[in-house]
């Protein structure tokens, strides 16, 4: 389903680590849904980046699990759209996701991208339950994948420059 070609590996800088986890307790507590992810792709693996901080939230930070296994993030980041599914258990498409297993049959994800197009990953909601509160909020979801993604830019472009330095200081005698 999904096979990146060398995902970017640059740092994310931890004053932007504190923003998305805040982004993502807020997110969950504003849905009303257990977890809040911020996902990041790696060549095999997709692994939970950031993990709300809420009630019931059986996602921990760092977890990974291979891609290709059929993960709601992989059709969110193979397709380069959003997803939702109100109920994994009554579509024929999802019944057999992974995440059912943690009681996850609710899921509204957004992709996020580097600036060069490469997939970063998603952020996302899950619940045990169909949530119209979470589904109402995909607007403002959308909104917080703008802004993870313009952190994004910042982070990429500073390594850019950064490489470019280097590069001109190489060239000095």
């Amino acid at each position: 389903m999904v096979s990146p070609s060398a995902p970017l590996t640059l740092d994310i800088p931890d004053r932007k680590l504190s923003t998305w986890q805040r982004i993502a307790d807020l997110l969950a507590s504003s849905s009303g849904v257990p977890a809040a992810l911020i996902m990041r792709v790696h060549p095999s693996e997709i692994e939970v980046f950031i993990s709300s901080h809420s009630a019931g939230n059986p996602y921990k930070q760092n977890e990974r699990a291979q891609l290709n296994s059929g993960l709601y993030c992989e059709t969110v980041m193979s397709t380069g759209e959003p997803l939702l599914v109100p109920d994994a258990l009554s579509d024929p498409e999802w019944n057999h996701n992974p995440d059912i297993e943690l009681g996850m049959v609710y899921y509204l994800g957004f992709p996020l991208r580097w600036p060069n197009g490469e997939t970063f990953g998603t952020v996302c909601v899950l619940d045990r339950e169909n949530n119209q509160k979470a589904t109402s909020n995909g607007e403002l979801m959308a909104l917080l994948a703008k802004i993870i993604e313009s952190d994004l830019e910042g982070v990429f472009e500073v390594a850019e420059l950064k490489r470019s330095l280097e590069h001109l200081q190489a060239q000095l005698p």
